[in-house]
């Protein structure tokens, strides 16, 4: 008698898997983009998956942002992703420091290295699929186009990448400028990296051995490459000397402006240890292996060494010093300022009554002007310039914030004849 098969499924916000394994082998699998058309494309990979498993027992479990409520109807097993993740690679590389994960609007690090620590981003797509989609409409290109011409890059811009309209109004005066859609493309990978790195890692060491894991990072090999080989591009435009100056600047006006019980113990230290900030800049950068970047890639495999370096002792020492003393007293700075704040506009409202005031453009609709029109993310995909009340209610699911579609709208939607009432517009613009 045949072992049951094990069936998995894991439902996306942007893709959609299955496989079936027969003893822990794969023997079959699919993995596709649903274009947010969630129930029509599970449909059918159900449908083809089933000619594999046949008349054979099997077993089920979903993980994925938009599968609990699939699960949930469907009466079978769910597992949060993350953890499904590092169940996996325990068991398949047990030997792994660190696995970086990039989805259509997620982001996920899982450290394994001194204990299991799982972080993933929160309500913003910054830095994942959607966002390198969003860069590639800008640039006027697919992703493969991107992808492919990001490999002739032959310099870096700064870009950010928190935010895909900050993203943009640094991108559009690049383009403007007559900068190189090749390395702006390169850019706009490095911006991923570093958002991965810095919204994620948090300042924690990534090093050992380090699996990526994805859509974004298995097809896009430019942003592999900018994940593996970031160092060139940073070398080429870093100037040890300066930054060494900046650093005793910085760490002198520290000094000078805090007591020294408030300063961090470690700064104490290397002053008590060298006598002045100068002097303890120069042994710093006369021994730590980020000084360059030869010494840097040679030792790149060494965690021990990583891990002792005055750089890294550093940084380390600084951000649990600013995690300790300085957060707490920020974020109540912060709660305290707020309605504080309401206050002062309130009164300037009413003593410069006739001002004009403008809104914050984080905070409120911005107005900016651009065409209606569809978009092709890849070859053969072609996006609508509108969305209709039947493709809102397509994606309905109470259990997931985002798909949680207000009871009016339903309540419209069941009485009919709106199927193909237009809710939504794509444009080649941001408001």
């Amino acid at each position: 008698m045949k072992s049951p098969l094990s069936v998995g499924i894991d439902i996306g916000s942007t893709t959609a898997k299955i496989v079936i394994t027969e003893n822990g082998k794969p023997i079959y699998g699919r993995y596709e983009r649903h274009l947010s058309r969630v129930r029509d494309k599970l449909i059918g990979l159900v449908t083809d998956a089933s000619e594999v498993i046949g008349e054979r027992e099997f077993t089920v479990a979903v993980s994925g942002s938009a599968g609990m409520g699939f699960a949930q109807a469907a009466g079978v097993q769910f597992v949060q992703e993350v953890f499904a993740t590092a169940e996996v690679v325990k068991r398949l590389e047990p030997d792994t420091s660190c696995v970086i994960e990039l989805g259509g609007e997620d982001a996920k690090v899982i450290f394994f290295d001194g204990g299991r620590d799982e972080r993933m981003n929160g309500t913003c797509a910054g830095g994942t699929g959607a966002f390198i989609d969003q860069m590639a409409v800008l640039l006027g290109m697919t992703v493969n186009e991107m992808d492919d011409i990001s490999l002739e890059a032959k310099r870096l811009y700064p870009i950010a990448s928190r935010c895909g309209v900050f993203a943009k109004t640094d991108i559009q005066p690049l383009l403007n400028q007559g900068a190189a859609k090749a390395d702006v493309a390169a850019s706009i990978y490095q911006a991923v990296v570093n958002q991965t790195v810095a919204g994620l890692a948090q300042g924690r060491k990534i090093g050992g051995k380090v699996l990526f894991l994805g859509g974004p990072l298995y097809y896009c090999k430019g942003l592999r490459k900018n994940g593996t080989g970031s160092s060139a591009w940073f070398y080429k435009d870093w100037c040890a000397g300066v930054d060494k100056e900046i650093f005793v600047i910085v760490m002198e006006e520290l000094g000078n402006r805090l007591n020294a019980d408030e300063v961090p113990e470690y700064y104490n230290e290397q002053l008590a240890r060298y006598g002045s900030v100068q002097a303890w800049a120069d042994a710093m950068f006369e021994s730590s292996v980020f000084a360059s970047r030869e010494k840097l890639e040679a030792a790149v495999q060494d965690a021990d060494q990583l891990e002792k370096d005055p750089a890294c002792v550093f940084a380390r020492s600084f951000r649990a010093w600013y995690d300790d003393k300085l957060n707490p007293a920020v974020k109540q700075f912060k709660i305290e300022l707020k309605p504080l704040e309401r206050e002062y506009m309130r009164a300037q409202m009413e003593l410069l009554k006739n001002r004009e005031y403008y809104p914050d453009a984080n905070l409120t609709l911005r107005v900016a002007y651009g065409k209606v029109c569809g978009y092709s993310p890849a070859d053969g995909i072609q996006y609508e310039p509108f969305t209709t009340l039947k493709g809102i209610m397509d994606k309905d699911n109470p259990e997931i914030f985002d798909y949680n579609i207000p009871q009016k709208l339903r309540d419209l939607y069941a009485k009919g004849g709106l199927e193909k009432q237009p809710v939504c517009i794509l444009a080649n613009n941001h408001t």
